[in-house]
């Protein structure tokens, strides 16, 4: 009986840490207003166009999703609520939550160990301590674990209705992206100031042909716990 509450439990106790790292980063971005930086200036000022906080973002949206529906599932009978409730959690963990969450924390830690300055610069990696990193670009995994993990039965979701969502996420990052370097010559992430152009673009395809692959594994894993069909003769 007390695994029905674990979800519950688990997505709110992650809940309340997010909360309390976004007061820490709410109170670290007025300390920003003191320091005359220019690369803490323009931390500041795109702070909401990093992919990072993107993620940051879905993961809050997410399991407030999942609060809603494990609770309309414990202590309602709501069930036509919570079954659309479910198809739309199921839906925004495969197209969104998933993917960004694996490569936000597979690209970050990657480029970080081959060389910090490929992912933030000097000046703004001594601001931010590790613990905000690691929940930033680590603890966003917990979410996927949780959600592998925990028995299914129904709510089982079709890759090619995550394509179109995943491709939306990722071809409107990168808008902004490109945007804001055309806009004012500087790039989010250090990585691009020294690839190529043709580097450029391919790490981008590379971003799209990851989310979606990502996206279908993740979807096989889930198809793995779909009831089998009894077979009567």
């Amino acid at each position: 009986m007390a695994l029905i509450y674990a979800p519950l439990f688990l997505y709110l106790a992650l809940l309340l840490f997010y909360i309390y790292t976004m007061q820490y980063f709410m109170e670290l971005d007025i300390h920003l207003n003191i320091i005359d930086d220019p690369e803490l200036r323009f931390l500041k000022t795109y702070n909401l166009c990093y992919f990072t906080i993107w993620n940051f973002i879905f993961q809050i949206i997410f399991i407030l999703l999942v609060l809603l529906d494990e609770s309309l599932k414990i202590f309602c009978n709501r069930k036509n609520f919570s079954t659309v409730l479910g198809k739309v959690r199921a839906l925004f963990f495969h197209s969104a939550i998933l993917p960004s969450s694996v490569m936000v924390a597979c690209f970050f830690w990657i480029l970080w160990n081959i060389n910090e300055d490929l992912m933030m610069p000097r000046s703004v990696s001594k601001i931010f301590p590790l613990w905000l990193n690691h929940v930033l670009h680590s603890s966003v995994i917990i979410a996927v674990v949780i959600e592998l993990i925990l028995p299914k039965r129904d709510n089982f979701v079709e890759f090619k209705s995550t394509v179109p969502i995943v491709l939306i996420i990722f071809f409107s990052y990168n808008i902004v992206l490109y945007s804001i370097y055309f806009l004012e010559g500087v790039w989010l992430y250090p990585i691009y100031r020294i690839l190529s152009w043709p580097l450029k673009i391919s790490f981008s395809l590379l971003q799209f042909v990851a989310g979606l692959s990502l996206t279908k594994v993740g979807i096989n894993v889930q198809n793995l716990k779909r009831p089998k069909l009894l077979k009567f003769e």
